[in-house]
């Protein structure tokens, strides 16, 4: 990252955000608009994660109309993979709310190759991790996936593996399909954490099958 670190613990920052500000008490379009500025104008790491971390906590908000075409543009500035994975678990709540409105954009970011903007539109897809991670239909999460997932680049490769493997909790037929489609082009290591939630013998067959197919090609 290009930012400056202060190194700060992430739960004291954390602490800190929920305390709030002088201006986060107004109205949320208002906050939205303090937050987005300073996005857009900071240089140092740890206040960006602040905005990150005040949506977190506000998830609600995600879902205000005014939200999404400010915040999508977020993502412009991101160069590290940890402001893409929080930046992508705000983005999935909005996702959430309004898929008609978000998905064209999140696909819009798959498509195209800019290294980050391909992370933030995987990690969308889901919410972090655990039970409740999957909220949209399998079929829309490996429609996106499909774009990203031939990319070698570690940090979307393994965005992939990681939302594949989150996805197989809840669809794991269609995971497996998935993989097996597309194990000419996965990297070993994303095909091993794609199905890492699979059954033992479907998953040793979808890695040897991987395996070979890569020397074979």
């Amino acid at each position: 990252s290009q930012l400056r670190h202060l190194g700060i613990r992430t739960p004291d920052r954390r602490r800190r955000v929920s305390q709030g500000f002088s201006f986060t008490a107004d109205e949320p379009e208002a906050v939205l608009a303090q937050w987005n500025e300073i996005w857009m104008a900071t240089e140092c790491a740890d206040v960006a994660f602040a905005v990150l971390d005040h949506y977190r906590s506000h998830v609600e908000r995600v879902a205000l109309p005014g939200f999404w075409p400010t915040a999508s543009g977020w993502v412009e500035r991101v160069d590290n993979w940890a402001h893409a994975d929080d930046l992508g678990r705000v983005y999935s709540h909005a996702l959430e709310a309004d898929r008609h409105g978000v998905l064209p954009t999140v696909r819009a970011w798959s498509r195209g190759d800019a290294l980050w903007h391909r992370r933030v539109a995987v990690v969308s897809l889901v919410h972090y991790s655990g039970k409740n991670a999957v909220f949209m239909p399998v079929d829309v999460v490996l429609d996106v996936v499909a774009n990203c997932v031939d990319d070698q680049r570690p940090d979307v490769a393994k965005a992939v593996g990681w939302v594949l493997r989150e996805t197989s909790a809840a669809d794991p037929d269609e995971v497996a399909a998935f993989c097996e489609a597309h194990a000419s082009v996965m990297s070993a290591s994303t095909m091993k954490r794609a199905t890492q939630k699979l059954e033992a013998d479907r998953r040793d067959e979808l890695v040897a099958a991987a395996a070979t197919r890569r020397r074979e090609g």
